[in-house]
């Protein structure tokens, strides 16, 4: 009597559980057969695949408790005519015989089973209604299973079927990993520099034997052109490679015999996925057969070496079990190896010469960065140049239109605005131009500090005013004062919106509307500028921030720039770990524009260190003291030195530096602008001069186009307390020269007023 120690139901549950941890079609037959075994009572069993052409079963797992020394092993089998297994397999139903009487009924030519078996239970593998193998169990005794353990048997090998699939799908994957593993590590080890060619011959064969098999040859067509010889090999085991060296010692196959007929003389490769197949048998000859059999070969595939429409040699790879037979796939792996190996053997044979030519293109790619590098410094100069020579007009088209509106008066004032308008677009465009030249080379440096986003908007609307006032647009805003704090560069910040905002002024026609809204969406800071201009066409919406990217301009160019404004945004809102997007929904419909920043905590505000402020005219702190300018543009330093007079201080002027300390023994300047590009001794040298003359109490300020981190470092050095970059606005010259001299006064000096 079968015991039950617990329910069907709990018992298909275990198999359940232990097929999900099984990852092989090894580890699922070992669960099936022996959790069935357990739950049946049996005291044999075995899982078994039928081959492709159903003559054949490949044991997966066996197990026989009546010889528990018998450990389990895969091995290939003829499948019997007659047989609990063969029954299960042709009907693809589950077979029971349960009794004597049934036995001699089904198998009548077979011996009388009553004294030496009992009960045979055979249940095929389903796959839809296809018999893929059987599970089968067997009992000393003969037992009528119940309902419940029929059921539980034919469950259990649907569970097993659907455990095969899936070993089988991560058999599939690993092996597409491990076929891709196989070319990227071959490629790696056959290109690898090889001092000889024996080298390249043993990181062949080891490199295909631990990839493909448990065994792999080499073999070479003579110099003759009459035998196949043995060069290299490789097995899995140290035992099986010193036999397989005996067994290739003198190993000579006459080109036209055996492997060498089909592999050498036909160039085709010679697939034997299970050797003991009828058809893998009728293609090997006798000698090669016995060869087989003696090194317990069970799965072979040779595959010729072809190098310049020639073949040179054989690949040969080997498996030594018949559980994984050899496929497809592993066919055309291998010809790919052997086509990698062929090419590796001829390029270690010209080593010299490749090696030798690798050398010229690793000096030609040398030499060909080096002119990219001095191209790309070349242009680094050019444009810091260039922003040199624009700024120097700027500077004293500046002072003078300062200088205008200090003389007051309403005389040509509509012209003095039309080019004040024009200078400070100008100054944009260089700014812009020299910003996105900071950027591709890494050197902006963020000044970050909590700040309250509605502050930055505020900078960035003032900024902006100008052009919207111009066009006529509508601004809605809508910004809380408070509680958007975000960690960044205030004054970078307020360039982004400004940007934003000056691109929907741009693009909208006069009297259009722009929005700009701000809110918390939860860790983040989001701002989103929308206008209802022309919007932006689909194929464009992409590129919308690459460099010199623009929309459709009019031919009278009516909107300006260099399309570099929206490439400094994303660069400026990436460095503060945000993102910007844009959306429209086409031409005539309008943008908007979305930037996203990190929100920082409240608890990191600290109060606003305070700025310089524009001094009232009643706080003359710098009246009556000596500036001394030094600038070769003419123009300029007069333009300038009127500036000063103009606000009561005491200014001369020198147009290069000779003059200049000829101008500085009889002026004896407190404080100096000068000029760096000067002819005759530039600024840095005069700096040093001036410092020397004068004392460490003259105050130095750098006036210049230059404005690069090295030049900074460089007035630095020569002993600028300042270094400014042209155009400066006069009114902030002013504020940083009373600055100066405040600090510069003894504590409780009086004042002037």
């Amino acid at each position: 009597m079968l015991e039950v120690s617990s329910t069907w139901t709990e018992k298909l549950l275990t198999v359940a559980s232990a097929f999900s941890r099984a990852r092989t079609a090894r580890e699922v037959g070992q669960v099936a057969v022996s959790l069935g075994i357990e739950a049946l009572g049996a005291t044999s069993g075995a899982l078994a695949l039928v081959s492709s052409g159903g003559k054949r079963v490949n044991i997966v797992a066996a197990s026989d408790l009546e010889r528990p020394e018998q450990e389990p092993c895969a091995q290939s089998l003829p499948l019997p005519d007659r047989s609990v297994a063969s029954d299960a397999i042709r009907q693809a139903a589950a077979v029971f015989v349960d009794s004597p009487e049934e036995h001699r009924r089904r198998y009548p030519l077979l011996a009388d089973p009553a004294d030496r078996e009992g009960t045979r239970v055979a249940v095929p593998l389903l796959a839809g209604e296809h018999p893929i193998g059987f599970l089968v169990f067997g009992f000393t005794t003969w037992v009528s299973l119940p309902e419940g353990a029929r059921s539980f048997v034919q469950a259990l090998a649907s569970l097993g079927t659907q455990a095969l699939d899936r070993a089988r799908l991560l058999d599939a994957e690993q092996r597409a990993r491990r076929r891709l593993k196989i070319l990227t590590d071959a490629a790696e080890a056959f290109n690898a520099p090889a001092t000889s060619v024996r080298a390249v011959f043993e990181a062949v064969t080891r490199q295909v034997g631990i990839a493909m098999g448990d065994g792999c040859i080499l073999r070479l067509v003579s110099p003759d052109g009459a035998w196949l010889e043995p060069k290299a090999w490789w097995a899995a085991l140290a035992d099986r490679h010193e036999a397989l060296s005996h067994a290739l010692a003198g190993d000579r196959h006459p080109i036209g015999e055996g492997f060498a007929a089909q592999v050498i003389g036909k160039g085709e490769t010679l697939f034997l996925p299970v050797v003991d197949e009828p058809e893998c048998v009728r293609a090997l000859s006798k000698g090669h057969e016995a060869w087989l059999e003696r090194h317990a070969v069970h799965g072979l595939i040779a595959a010729p070496l072809q190098l310049k429409g020639r073949v040179i040699g054989a690949l040969e790879v080997t498996r030594a079990h018949a559980l994984d037979p050899y496929t497809d796939e592993d066919r055309l792996l291998v010809e790919a190896l052997a086509a990698r190996a062929a090419s590796a053997i001829e390029k270690a044979r010209l080593y010299e010469e490749a090696e030798k030519e690798r050398e010229e293109l690793l000096a030609r790619e040398q030499q060909a960065r080096r002119e990219a590098e001095t191209a790309s410094r070349a242009k680094d100069e050019f444009l810091a140049m260039l922003g040199h020579e624009l700024r120097n007009p700027l500077s004293p088209m500046i002072t003078a239109l300062e200088l205008m509106r200090l003389r007051g008066g309403d005389a040509l004032e509509r012209e003095r605005t039309i080019v004040e308008r024009q200078v400070q677009h100008l100054m944009r465009l260089v700014d812009d131009l020299l910003d996105v030249s900071r950027i591709t080379r890494g050197k902006i440096q963020l000044k970050r500090r909590p700040v309250e986003l509605s502050e930055v908007i505020a900078t960035a609307i003032e900024m902006a005013s100008p052009l919207l006032e111009a066009r006529r647009h509508r601004l809605e805003a809508d910004v809380p004062p408070k509680g958007l704090l975000v960690e960044g560069d205030p004054d970078r910040l307020a360039q982004v919106v400004a940007n934003l905002l000056t691109n929907a002024a741009k693009y909208t026609e006069p009297d259009g509307k722009v929005q700009l809204r701000a809110s918390r969406e939860g860790s983040q800071v989001v701002v989103r500028v929308r206008d209802s201009g022309m919007g932006i066409a689909p194929e464009l919406l992409p590129r919308v921030f690459d460099l010199f990217v623009q929309g459709h301009r009019t031919l009278d160019r009516s909107q300006g720039g260099l399309g570099l404004g929206l490439t400094i945004v994303r660069s400026m809102v990436e460095m503060h770990g945000g993102s910007v997007g844009v959306t429209s929904e086409g031409l005539g419909k309008g943008s908007e524009f979305t930037i996203r920043l990190p929100a920082a905590s409240a608890a990191a505000l600290t109060p606003r260190p305070g700025i310089i402020p524009t001094l009232p005219a009643s706080h003359r702190v710098g009246v009556g003291r000596r500036i001394l300018v030094v600038d070769d543009n003419q123009d300029a330093a007069d333009a300038l030195v009127d500036a000063l007079r103009a606000h009561g201080l005491v200014a001369s002027v020198a147009y290069d530096g000779p003059s200049a300390i000829e101008s500085a023994v009889r002026f004896r300047p407190e404080a100096a602008f000068l000029d760096i590009g000067l002819p005759v001794m530039d600024g840095y040298e005069l700096a040093r001069q001036l410092r020397e003359l004068l004392g460490p109490a003259v105050k130095l300020l750098a006036l210049t186009g230059y404005g690069q981190d090295r030049d900074r470092a460089l007035s630095r050095a020569a002993g600028f307390d300042e270094h400014l970059v042209k155009p400066v606005e006069l009114e902030h010259l002013v504020v940083l020269i009373h600055r100066l001299f405040r600090q510069a006064e003894p504590s409780g000096a009086a004042q002037e007023t």
